[in-house]
């Protein structure tokens, strides 16, 4: 029988204990509280001469050296934020038994254990009387296949210990190399703008939900079965683009230089800051080089042979990913589909999505207020056929040709972009959530025209932060993404069996980029908050020939400053806005309706807008002259007109919008990539998905300076 443990498969034990449970953190070290001070020490004979000696917890044993002695009280918190780290402060790295303890010890698992104290359950991997801490869901006959741990497979390990396949004290099993993405599919699914919140409501957003009563029962029932973490938030500013790449490239704006939709500043030109559509060639770290996404390091450790996919329910994200006329070197994908860009089925002349999507069972007669049947035609308008296709097709559309894509194209990484939310509630505003994660609304007059045996009272709730918004249309948009979800769900089953070995292994991730807000009905107030007319009216110059430039949209405004100009403007604009007041409709008080961030403080951070150091600087731009020197974050309900590039509209047109940190809570769940079921309560960002991507696959990592973090880190409070 073949020997695993010997001198010349490792250096020492630490490599060994690491390539047995793989590059993983170990155990979230709350998983040991409890364990404390019933600890022991045993000598043991691991081949029958060969002497050494283990520290037992229960029945949980870690090997040490023969004069270590455990210390009283070791299991706290405050010892160690894993328990990797946790096992090195308790034996020290001198500690550590030699490798030579070792060897002659066979690959026979001779036993699994559990170790069971009042607080913590943990299972225990034997190798004759070494006992290594696994997950409590391993099986050993399952994992190994086999009494003996043999276990051939594609990415075995040339070393002494060829083939062995082990545990992942994370839940799940792999070997001594790294997942194969041609092996182990990675599909993450975006829901453009969802509130996490919204999957615990019932059917009708009354209240919380329960079993056969949700708003948005199969996303509940994905999270079920997920690894999900309950605080997860977005970067600023809150908004779709820049968070998709955070979501595959582990960064955050300050990294990127990407933090808008639809658009970003690379340059200078006669009339301001030229804004064409965002692209990925223009996201660049700081020193200047160009981001990489997973998708990029797919394809390099693949040599190509991975297939990439984006489908995007918005096209210009889509179409960042591709080589264009501007960009014709820089294409991240494979294929990139929109509803501009079909690849298997034309998206037009589908209904209007907004107010009565196709799953509204009571479109005959469910309200839609004049205001928000306005808004959805704005929005509506700039697609062909009077449909919902073309930049911004549905969500049943997006999902039924992400299914084509699966079955007929097998990529190995997709990521599906669906955006019927965010678009729902622009033009009908969200739901108002409070900190109970409670909804919220106010009693409206009847609506009209709903004859008497069918009304219910939930046809009469409106928006509290602005009444001439019913809350029906919108529970009507979150139920349809919800079932469009779940058709998309039900197709991969369906792949699954109709192609076997395809996504058997996939790994799926579930997320949102930000969530929504309510705009206020401004009324007579419309335009009020146009950076560029207050400016204007204090005789400041902004219409971009001149040294100042200003863009805003939504939640988010921004101040550019020509990189000759004096630098003292910026002062006076920070002057006049920081002295700016309205007042506020709902609440009647006088108030500065936005935070501003200045470039000092984009660089320390503003803890009270829970911005980080760094998160809102990046140094290629501020160095090539244009990153903004002002940032804006509208709040209180309050929104900015949209004014870029000669498409300026003095007036507030949408009904909810994001960007500010009122709208950073996002929705995280991941299916595989060898993270345990569970709800956890770590802090965590949209970044942190691509870079627990790069560590799972095995990836280059492509920048020293991520933000993302490694997800199996962050299991607290499960």
């Amino acid at each position: 029988m073949q020997e695993i443990f010997s001198a010349e498969a490792f250096g020492d034990f630490w490599d060994l204990y690491h390539s047995l449970i793989s590059d993983n953190p170990i155990l979230a070290v709350e998983d040991l509280i409890g364990l404390g001070d019933s600890a022991s020490k045993e000598e043991v004979s691991v081949d029958g001469s060969t002497k050494t000696s283990l520290i037992s917890f229960g029945e949980l044993k870690l090997p040490v050296a023969p004069d270590y002695e455990p210390p009283v009280g070791m299991f706290s918190i405050s010892s160690a934020s894993n328990t990797e780290a946790l096992y090195q402060f308790l034996v020290s790295d001198n500690s550590i038994p030699s490798i030579e303890f070792f060897v002659g010890l066979d690959d026979v698992v001779s036993s699994m254990k559990s170790s069971v104290d009042s607080l913590t359950a943990r299972k225990s991997m034997d190798f004759a009387e070494l006992s290594l801490p696994v997950s409590t869901d391993y099986d050993v006959s399952v994992e190994t296949g086999l009494e003996a741990s043999h276990h051939v497979d594609k990415n075995v390990l040339d070393t002494d210990v060829e083939g062995l396949a082990i545990a992942s004290v994370l839940g799940t099993s792999t070997t001594l190399n790294a997942p194969d993405v041609q092996t182990e599919p990675l599909i993450i699914i975006a829901l453009d703008a969802l509130n996490p919140a919204y999957v615990n409501l019932d059917r009708y957003a009354t209240g919380l939900g329960s079993e056969g009563d949700w708003l948005m029962p199969n996303l509940q029932g994905f999270r079920e079965q997920s690894a999900y973490w309950e605080n997860a938030k977005a970067w600023a500013p809150y908004v779709t683009d820049n968070n998709h790449l955070n979501a595959v490239a582990g960064t955050n704006p300050g990294l990127t230089g990407t933090y808008n939709v639809n658009f970003q500043a690379i340059e200078w030109g006669p009339r301001g800051v030229q804004t064409p559509d965002i692209h990925i060639a223009n996201a660049r770290y700081p020193d200047g080089t160009p981001v990489q996404t997973i998708f990029d390091l797919f394809e390099t450790v693949t040599n190509g042979d991975a297939t990439t996919a984006y489908i995007a329910g918005k096209d210009w994200v889509g179409d960042s990913y591709i080589a264009n006329e501007e960009n014709p070197d820089r294409n991240v994908v494979d294929f990139s589909v929109t509803g501009s860009r079909p690849r298997y089925q034309d998206p037009f002349g589908e209904p209007n999505y907004y107010d009565n999507p196709e799953t509204d069972a009571d479109a005959e007669w469910d309200p839609e207020s004049r205001n928000q049947v306005r808004s959805s035609n704005l929005l509506n308008g700039n697609v062909d056929d009077g449909g919902a296709g073309g930049s911004h097709p549905s969500d049943h559309w997006i999902a039924d040709e992400a299914l084509q894509i699966l079955r007929n194209d097998q990529p190995d990484v997709i990521y599906i972009l669906m955006a019927q939310l965010d678009q729902s509630q622009h033009a009908l505003g969200s739901l108002v959530i409070n900190e109970d994660g409670l909804p919220e609304w106010d009693i409206g007059p009847r609506p009209r025209g709903i004859p008497d045996e069918v009304f219910e009272e939930r046809y009469t709730y409106v928006n509290p932060v602005n009444n001439e918004l019913y809350m029906e249309p919108i529970v009507d948009a979150i139920w349809d993404t919800d079932q469009a979800f779940g058709d998309l769900m039900a197709g991969i089953e369906q792949i699954k069996t109709d192609i076997p070995g395809y996504l058997d292994n996939a790994n799926i991730v579930v997320l949102s980029d930000h969530n929504m807000v309510t705009h206020q009905d401004q009324g007579g107030l419309r335009g009020a908050t146009s950076i560029k007319d207050i400016l204007t009216d204090n005789g400041i110059d902004v219409s971009g020939r001149g040294a100042l430039d200003v863009v805003s949209n939504g939640s988010t405004g921004y101040v550019f400053l020509r990189p000759d100009a004096d630098i003292s403007l910026i002062d006076q604009v920070d002057d006049i806005l920081g002295d700016y007041t309205l007042v506020n409709p709902e609440t009647g008080q006088s108030e500065v309706p936005w935070d501003i961030v200045t470039r000092d403080e984009m660089i320390t951070g503003r803890p009270d807008l829970n911005l980080e150091p760094m998160e809102l600087y990046h140094q290629y731009y501020a160095d090539e002259g244009i990153w903004p020197h002002l940032f804006l974050f509208a709040k209180n309900g309050w929104q900015f007109p949209l004014e870029k590039e000669g498409r300026d509209f003095s007036g507030t047109l949408l009904k909810g919008a994001h960007g500010s940190n009122d709208s950073d809570d996002i929705l995280m769940a991941i299916q595989g990539m060898g993270l345990p079921v569970g709800t956890y309560s770590s802090p965590v960002r949209i970044s942190d998905i691509g870079t627990t991507a790069m560590e799972y696959y095995d990836l280059p990592i492509p920048y020293d300076g991520l933000v993302g973090n490694d997800l199996h880190d962050f299991l607290g409070g499960a």
